[in-house]
C-alpha cells in the first residue's frame, strides 16, 4: 500500500486489526494477525522481556532472530525506555514472527532498521507462507517482495498489478516520495 501521508493507509490497517471502527459495514477476521505499528510507544520502565509476548525466552527461534537482527545480548533485560527505535522495531518484529501469524500487517516496518535488518526482514517475508499487507515508502525494500501495489490518492484506491518498479514506471516516478510532492495531503479529520 502506497500513497501520500494522510491518505488513509494506517487507518485502513487499524480498521482491519480492529482498533478503529469502520465508517460503514464491518470487518471480520478469522485468522491470526501479526501487526507492526509505525510508531511503537512502550512503557519506559518495563523490561523488554516483560513487555513483548515471546512464547519462551529459551526458544531457539527467539535466539536465532535476536542473533540475525544483530541485537545486543542484554536487550531483553533492558528497560524499554533506553531502547533505540531500531531495537524496539526489531523486538516487535521478532514478537510478530515468532507467534506465527497467518496474516502479517506491517506499517512502515523499515523506518528504524539498518540495511542488514531490512535484508533479514525481507528474506523472512519472502519465506512467509501467508498474506502480507505492507505500507512502505522504501522502494528498495519492496523490490522483489510485492506483486501488487494499492495506491491511495485523492480519496480513491487503485490496484496496480506488478512490482514496485512497474508501479513507479507506470506513474513516471523514480521514488515513492514523489507521491508526497505531487499529491495534496488530506486533512487528518477527513482521513477517518
Amino acid at each position: 500500500i502506497v500513497g501520500p501521508n494522510g491518505a488513509g493507509k494506517t487507518t485502513l490497517l487499524e480498521t482491519i486489526i480492529g482498533t478503529i471502527e469502520p465508517d460503514r459495514g464491518y470487518v471480520e477476521t478469522f485468522a491470526r494477525i501479526g501487526y507492526l505499528a509505525q510508531d511503537l510507544e512502550l512503557p519506559p520502565d518495563v523490561l523488554a522481556k516483560d513487555y513483548f509476548n515471546f512464547p519462551s525466552l529459551e526458544s531457539d527461534s527467539l535466539e536465532r532472530y535476536i542473533r540475525e537482527m544483530k541485537l545486543r545480548e542484554d536487550v531483553l533485560t533492558s528497560r524499554c525506555g533506553i531502547l533505540s527505535g531500531g531495537e524496539k522495531t526489531k523486538l516487535k518484529l521478532i514478537e510478530v514472527l515468532i507467534n506465527k501469524p497467518v496474516i502479517l500487517i506491517l506499517d512502515e516496518p523499515t523506518n528504524h532498521l539498518d540495511i542488514r535488518s531490512k535484508d533479514v526482514l525481507k528474506q523472512a517475508l519472502k519465506e512467509f507462507d501467508g498474506t502480507v499487507i505492507l505500507v512502505s515508502h522504501d522502494r528498495e525494500f519492496l523490490d522483489g517482495l510485492v506483486s501488487k501495489v494499492y495506491e491511495f490518492s485523492n480519496k480513491k484506491v487503485k490496484e496496480h498489478l506488478g512490482g514496485i518498479y512497474d508501479f513507479l514506471q507506470f506513474k513516471k516516478m523514480t521514488s515513492l516520495q514523489e507521491m508526497e510532492r505531487k499529491m495534496p495531503v488530506a486533512n487528518k479529520n477527513e482521513e477517518k
